[in-house]
């Protein structure tokens, strides 16, 4: 190339792949080592968190399985204990029962074995009629608590949902009982309210009502004042019954064994199952029993039943 008196000479040469990036690196040597070893830590975190996540996956998957362990070892003593009590429930209740028939039909036995041994001409008219009637009471005191312990053990069979008018309940159960309420003496006084539905089984409700009008019946044997109150209260959030009796009340040490199967404060009138079994009622519609009393100044059972 020539101007004037200047001349210059220019110089094309072809270089390889190796020789541009030899010049490039040079040329921006700085940015390329930082982008090298921003990978190089990229790749480096990369692993290591690989590596742990892996092991928090190993650690999990144990502690999954011991957490699989553990819940199938407690469900497997839940059911041995579930099992166990059941089988000291019924042996106890076996036991139990086996006590009470023997010693309801222990005075017909008695009655039976001193007729025998009477000379015939003893047996008048109206020791046979004494003794007729011993063996009548013992043996309907035995059919009746083998009625009883069938209901306790079938109770659950009995769980339907249907609507049920409580106060129909109360006074079926009432009138079933009229007789003996006027031969006993007894004032019934009985609940204002002229309906009160609730949902579960009418025989659920009427062995709740009867077994308290019984205890009730049997508390105020020898009272003076014989007043049975009967009461059914519908609420927004729950029905509440009340049975009250101005019988001899119950003392403070036995309030808590009253729940207790064949357990009785009178042994010749009650059963011991009647209010066992109706706290099993209560409890399976998820209610509850309570009971106010003082010797002498009779007893208030009250049930409330959730909405």
């Amino acid at each position: 190339l020539t101007s004037g008196d200047a001349s210059a000479m220019v110089r094309f040469e072809k270089r390889g792949w190796v020789d541009i990036a030899t010049i490039l690196y040079f040329r921006y040597r700085s940015y390329i080592l930082v982008m090298i070893t921003a990978l190089l830590v990229g790749l480096v975190l990369v692993n290591y968190y690989r590596q742990r996540t892996r092991r928090n996956l190993g650690v999990i998957r144990e502690q999954k399985e011991q957490l699989e362990r553990a819940q199938r070892q407690l469900k497997e003593a839940q059911a041995k204990l579930v099992a166990q009590e059941k089988f000291r429930q019924a042996r106890d209740i076996a036991g139990g029962f086996a006590h009470e028939i023997r010693n309801a039909l222990s005075p017909a036995r008695h009655a039976l074995g001193r007729m025998m041994g009477l000379p015939r001409e003893k047996l008048t008219e109206d020791k046979l009629k004494r003794i007729g009637g011993l063996m009548d009471r013992s043996l309907v005191h035995a059919v009746d608590l083998t009625e009883r312990i069938s209901e306790y053990t079938r109770i659950e069979e009995l769980a339907t949902e249907e609507s049920v008018d409580l106060v129909k309940v109360c006074d079926r159960v009432l009138e079933n009982h009229r007789h003996l309420l006027d031969d006993s003496g007894i004032e019934v006084v009985r609940s204002e309210a002229r309906m009160v539905e609730y949902r579960g089984n009418p025989r659920h409700f009427e062995l709740v009502f009867a077994n308290l009008v019984r205890n009730a019946m049997v508390a105020m044997h020898e009272s003076e004042q014989k007043r049975l109150t009967v009461s059914v209260e519908d609420t927004e959030r729950r029905v509440v019954i009340e049975v009250a009796d101005t019988g001899c009340g119950i003392r403070h040490e036995e309030r808590e064994r009253i729940w207790d199967i064949f357990y009785t404060t009178d042994p010749d009138r009650g059963t011991g199952v009647g209010l066992t079994l109706t706290k099993k009622i209560v409890d399976l519609y998820e209610g509850t029993i309570s009971v106010t009393s003082e010797p002498g100044s009779g007893t208030v059972f009250r049930v409330e039943l959730p909405r």
